[in-house]
């Protein structure tokens, strides 16, 4: 078969991407939000009084709780990376998902570690002062450095998992650039719905999935030894849930659980 054949049927539907990378960006924001900062909120007795796909406030300050959703994101990143690896590359469209996010979680993470410790606000910020105390020159130089170094690394990380879906030239950029923009997408759909402060919102929840922006840089070399990721096919039931997903994330985590 020719080079021009054998890419012709690698072409992967548009669709079910976009589809893929929309669920793939409310879980890590769910993991985030509720799962983290919720979580750590109600374990320790108090109530959740905000949540959005960009805002989040409990009703007593407690330890942990703004530490709370970076951590969960890291570990659902962590989770995820170590998943692909059990996932078959028969199973593309799972795969992809849980390869975006993977790289929706830890980029925000490493983003937001750089933005807060320059703004000197954000949950990084605010879990370092109550877990160790005031923030100075030094550690905000070490926040900073640490910022980039995660960059380095997940971006490595993103590499040598993006290297199976490589089996054909361009595939991977036909795939990463619309689950970015995608992401970027949803996130401020549904932040637009947060009427007290929509523009706040969307600046957020833009900025977060926004920070994934290496995967518009991801070029790796086929990964010979392994099986590749078979085409991303045209499927009914992957786009009907991933609307239905974005349905009811903008309807609640997007307009906001008082």
């Amino acid at each position: 078969m020719s080079h021009a054949a054998t890419e012709a049927r690698s072409r992967d539907n548009i669709a079910t991407v976009i589809a893929i990378a929309a669920m793939a960006a409310c879980t890590s924001d769910f993991a985030h939000e509720a799962l983290g900062h919720g979580g750590a909120c109600l374990i320790s007795g108090a109530q959740i009084t905000l949540l959005n796909n960009a805002f989040f406030e409990c009703s007593r300050f407690e330890r942990y709780v703004a530490a709370s959703g970076p951590l969960c994101n890291l570990a659902v990143g962590l989770i995820a990376f170590i998943a692909q690896s059990m996932i078959p590359g028969r199973r593309p469209s799972l795969r992809l998902y849980a390869l975006l996010v993977m790289s929706f979680s830890l980029f925000w993470e490493a983003g937001y570690l750089i933005q807060a410790v320059i703004r000197d606000s954000g949950d990084s910020v605010f879990a370092w002062r109550e877990l160790v105390g005031p923030m100075t020159t030094r550690v905000q130089v070490f926040g900073i450095a640490l910022g980039v170094a995660s960059y380095l690394l997940f971006f490595r990380m993103l590499t040598i998992r993006a290297a199976l879906f490589a089996s054909v030239p361009g595939r991977v950029g036909r795939l990463f650039r619309p689950a970015w923009f995608t992401g970027i997408a949803v996130m401020a759909l549904a932040a637009s719905l947060y009427a007290p402060d929509r523009f706040g919102a969307m600046r957020d929840a833009t900025l977060s999935t926004g920070a994934s922006f290496p995967l518009l840089f991801t070029s790796p070399r086929p990964k010979s030894a392994d099986s590749p990721v078979a085409t991303i096919v045209r499927d009914g039931r992957v786009i009907a849930l991933g609307v239905s997903v974005l349905i009811f994330f903008a309807a609640t985590m997007g307009r906001g659980i008082h």
